[in-house]
């Protein structure tokens, strides 16, 4: 009998001997195939850790940038608005208060004009009669040129009822000016003077002409 349980105890020595020795093996196959593969041995708690990190910093990322795209376009919006309110203050001038303005400025220019002929006329006294039609033919062109300005600057700052009557106006004031040109030339007719006092007059009208258009509509 007691031979019989040391047998016994002896073969499950060897048995479990035997396990052990086979789960050891198994470990080691299974490390062994680990690293044949290539694959990193990393644990467990240090991958949950540095996904942890990556989603932290993707989301720093996208705040940052969700961040720039508000304030660009609060910066376009602000611009634009900007814009708007200057095309805004600019429509909503008063041609009239424009025109206002420019009144001192054109009278100090034609009066320039006006000094300006008269000194010469003052200097050059001994004119020939043909000299003095040079003359006048020159102060002519130069107010008319002056009136043609200040009828374009009236065509763009009046309102359209108002310019379209003074449109009529004028186109009945350069028949009445040539007439009266004319009228006063015939005085001289068949003399060198004729034309002489023909330019004058066309020069004196027009020069009336573009002070009356200043001040009835510059105000």
């Amino acid at each position: 009998m007691k031979w019989n349980k040391r047998i016994m105890i002896i073969l499950v020595i060897a048995i479990l001997a035997t396990m052990t020795a086979c789960k050891s093996s198994e470990s080691s196959a299974a490390v062994q195939k680990q690293d044949e593969t290539g694959e990193p041995k990393t644990e467990k708690g240090n991958t949950l850790s540095d996904s942890k990190a990556e989603n932290k910093n993707q989301d720093a990322e996208t705040a940052e940038s969700e961040s720039d795209s508000s304030h660009e376009t609060t910066s376009s919006s602000e611009g634009d608005s900007t814009e708007e309110s200057a095309q805004e203050e600019s429509q909503s001038e008063d041609p009239k208060t424009n025109l206002a303005g420019m009144q001192s400025q054109y009278m100090k220019h034609l009066d320039e004009t006006k000094a300006t002929f008269e000194e010469e006329a003052e200097l050059n006294k001994d004119y020939s009669t043909y000299e003095l039609k040079y003359f006048e033919d020159r102060r002519f062109d130069a107010w008319d040129a002056q009136l043609n300005e200040i009828y374009g600057v009236l065509k763009v700052n009046l309102p359209t009822d108002q310019f379209d009557q003074l449109k009529e106006e004028q186109r009945l004031w350069i028949k009445s000016r040539d007439a009266g040109a004319l009228e006063a030339s015939e005085t001289f007719k068949g003399t060198t003077s004729e034309h002489l006092e023909y330019s004058a007059t066309l020069a004196n009208l027009t020069e009336s002409r573009c002070y009356d258009l200043v001040r009835t509509y510059m105000k």
